[in-house]
């Protein structure tokens, strides 16, 4: 079968303007972009119509090409594509094999999903039916729901791996539970149960009668307590003006009036005692006034007269007492020079010569010198005696003379002395005189006169108390106010009673308060008669409540363990409907015999699928035997003497002798002519596009059995050097010849310069793309 003639229209941006006439060797020729690739997508869609799911990137252009493709059979009848058929149903190809075996794009030989697909070939070719067989396996699987090593499955939705093995681990808990039910004698803990609530039935009706007891007793003690806080609040209105501020007011004013009298009478007496006082100490006030005044005279004689005197005689004395010294140095030099003098004068008048004359004055002068300095020191003293005399002469009118300068001194100190005590004692007078005479003015002016208005004023208080309350003592208000105070602690004491009995302590309204406690009173009134044989006793109650407690916390814990097991078959019937993946027939667990039944159903379960599991791994042994077996048919199409060995020896030039598939591996191998064996991924590019044409030719041959078909083909040898490309192009020449048609779509120069001239060569132009933008 050959493509007789193409048209394409129109596809995407290519469109050629005729149709093409095909020969037996057809180079497609154009630059890149002038449409090789989309040229054969659009002649794969109108041979294939919409089976092109096998190929990759096909829908670059996303529409059916408008055109056509005239096939040729053997027969010479022409089919055009597409008209309702397309070329797997003329031909009986799959788009599988037209992919991988006539039809190359993208410049790869390769072969996709190769194993796959010669098995799939295999079975066509061989008639084992091996599709067919993987289908019943598939079933098998999918029925016994395991996976291919022959493990249940765990898939989505399913999860029959994890329901078996919870199903084991359910059963494994249903046993512990089951040995723990009987351990708790759960068939008997409902009559125990029956037991527990009738006891404590009859402890609630006695607790009922003592609480009924406790509210007839409240009612009572309310009805009394209610009746006794109202008759003391109406007296206690009666009583509303006394209060014990006011007492102690009273009593406060009483106390002071009492004070205030004692202190008055205190300070009038003060008053009389003063008077008395400042006579007698004016008195001895007027006695020092006069003596000071005597002393006051001396003491104005002594500072006019002697003390100039004795301020200057202690000026002299001291001047004096400096000169003594040098007193006694002039006395010695005086009587020195005298004598020498003397000598002098007597040396003239033995024998008058000039340097005695000279000395004679010399010592002369000294002598009158030293004379006259001690004369002065002389006067000196007389002076101070003569002052002396007059100081002393004065003093004596005083009766202050003395023998010495000092002992003057002294009594002039005395003096001093005397007179600064009698000043003092004097001036102590005057200021006891005038505080006398303040404290009198402030008794007579102030004091006396306003603690006697204090005191009226406490006396109104204590009368102003006797009109307004109506008593004329002090202690007949106490009585009132110790009456009101009885009554108030005989009404709080009620209120406590009613607040113990009923509360209401948060109201502080007293007319809302006992409002509230009345009608807590009537809600009572229903009880008045209740339990009257029966006296209310708190501990028994208590004692009750106590066993009821108990009970109530046996009965509690009885439901929570049956509750507890209740829980547990529950979880246990809806785990066991969960993985049975039962939905309309129910599975309920509420006793042991329930529990028992679903650990059946469980068990039958485990070994439903188990028998299953095992009868299906059985049945797949036997088709994974039969699989064995074709394997090993697969490695027939390769092999000595075989296609593929031919045309690939062939294509090599005997360089590459025979061609291997290893079923165990599922990969090709190739014996080299020195004897070495490579797998494909160890040959060159150019060697791997010649195994792999070689492959396809191969197969072609085996699918079309003799007969001759097309391969259309995108740049095959794009990674062969110059002289591989020349030989590799020669085969397919070769290949022609036998009678294959090449549809060759190449943008490389070199080939188009080795095929063009040939004249068993149809070249055909690419037409080029034009721009979508412009249609």
């Amino acid at each position: 079968m050959k493509i007789k003639s193409l048209y394409i229209a129109r596809y995407g941006p290519l469109s050629y303007e005729k149709p093409i006439e095909l020969g037996a060797f057809n180079l497609f020729y154009g630059n890149n972009e002038d449409g090789k690739t989309l040229t054969i997508d659009a002649i794969v869609k109108l041979l294939l119509s919409r089976k092109v799911k096998e190929f990759k990137s096909i829908d670059r252009v996303d529409e059916i090409p408008d055109g056509f493709v005239v096939l040729e059979d053997s027969a010479g009848k022409e089919i055009k594509l597409p008209q309702g058929e397309d070329l797997t149903s003329i031909s009986g190809l799959s788009p599988s094999e037209c992919c991988n075996i006539f039809i190359i794009r993208n410049s790869d030989l390769s072969i996709a999903k190769e194993s796959e697909f010669y098995t799939n070939l295999t079975d066509r070719l061989t008639g084992l039916r091996m599709e067919e067989i993987a289908k019943v396996k598939g079933a098998l699987i999918e029925e016994a729901k395991v996976t291919q090593g022959g493990t249940f499955r765990d898939i989505k939705g399913e999860k029959l791996k994890t329901r078996i093995e919870e199903a084991l681990g359910l059963i494994q808990r249903i046993n512990e539970i089951h040995t723990e039910i009987e351990r708790e004698k759960y068939d008997t803990l409902v009559q125990e149960l029956v037991s527990r609530e009738e006891k404590a039935e009859s402890q609630l009706q006695q607790i009922k009668e003592y609480e009924d007891a406790r509210k007839r007793e409240n009612y009572e003690k309310g009805t009394s307590a209610l009746h006794e806080l109202e008759e003391a609040e109406s007296k206690v209105t009666l009583l509303k003006s006394y209060n014990e501020s006011d007492e102690e007011r009273w009593r406060a004013s009483e106390r002071e009036v009492s004070r205030l009298a004692e202190e008055n009478r205190e300070l009038k007496d003060d008053f009389l005692r003063r008077e008395t006082e400042i006579k007698n100490v004016q008195v001895d006030l007027d006695n020092s006034d006069k003596a000071f005044i005597l002393m006051e005279e001396k003491k104005e004689a002594i500072n006019g007269e002697v003390i100039p005197k004795l301020e200057a005689y202690e000026q002299k004395s001291t001047a004096q007492a400096a000169k003594q010294v040098s007193n006694s140095f002039y006395t010695a030099a005086w009587i020195t020079a005298s004598i020498l003098a003397g000598l002098a004068i007597t040396g003239i008048i033995l024998k008058p010569v000039l340097y005695l004359f000279i000395l004679a004055i010399l010592f002369s002068i000294g002598a009158i010198l030293f004379g006259g300095l001690k004369l002065v020191y002389l006067l000196g003293n007389a002076w101070l005696s003569r002052v002396f005399l007059q100081i002393n002469s004065i003093l004596s009118r005083f009766g202050l003379n003395a023998d010495t300068i000092e002992e003057v001194r002294m009594n002039l100190q005395n003096f001093d002395d005397t007179y600064r005590r009698k000043k003092d004692e004097l001036d102590q007078l005057k200021v006891k005189v005038g505080v006398i005479q303040n404290n009198i003015s402030t008794l007579k002016n102030t004091r006396i006169p306003e603690l006697e208005k204090v005191l009226d004023h406490e006396r109104m208080v204590v009368d102003d108390f006797k009109r307004k309350s109506g008593v004329s003592t002090s202690g007949e208000y106490t009585a009132k106010v110790s009456e009101k105070r009885t009554l108030n602690e005989l009404i709080k004491r009620q209120e406590s009673v009613l607040e113990s009995l009923f509360g209401g302590g948060n109201i502080t309204s007293n007319e809302e308060k006992m409002a509230f406690w009345k009608n807590e009173i009537g809600d009572l009134e229903e009880y008045s008669h209740s339990a009257e044989g029966l006296e209310y006793n708190e501990k028994l109650l208590e004692q009750l409540k106590n066993e009821l407690s108990i009970c109530s916390s046996n009965i509690k814990e009885i439901k929570e363990r049956m509750e507890r097991i209740s829980g547990i078959l529950s979880e246990i019937g809806k785990e066991a409907n969960r993985i049975l993946n039962i939905e309309n027939d129910y599975l309920n667990c509420e006793t042991s015999l329930d529990l028992q039944a679903i650990k059946k159903r469980l068990q039958d379960f485990i070994d439903e699928n188990e028998t299953m599991k095992r009868d299906a791994l059985q049945v797949l042994k036997i088709f994974e035997e039969i699989e064995s077996e074709k394997k090993e048919k697969v490695s027939g199409l390769f092999g000595n003497d075989t296609a593929v060995c031919r045309y690939f020896k062939e294509i090599t030039e005997g360089r590459y002798t025979e061609v291997f598939y290893r079923t165990e591996e599922s990969v090709i191998e190739v014996l080299r002519r020195d004897g070495k064996v490579l797998s494909v991924d160890m040959l060159s590019a150019g060697a791997y596009d010649q195994l792999y044409l070689s492959i396809r030719l191969a197969l072609g041959e085996s699918l079309l059995k003799d007969r001759r078909g097309f391969f259309i083909m995108d740049d095959p040898f794009l990674r062969a050097d110059t002289l591989r490309l020349s030989k590799q192009l020669e085969t397919l020449r070769k290949i022609s010849a036998l009678g294959w048609q090449i549809l060759y779509f190449s943008a490389k120069e070199e080939v188009k310069e080795r095929l063009i001239k040939r004249k068993d060569i149809v070249f055909i132009q690419l037409p080029g793309t034009f721009s979508l933008d412009h249609l």
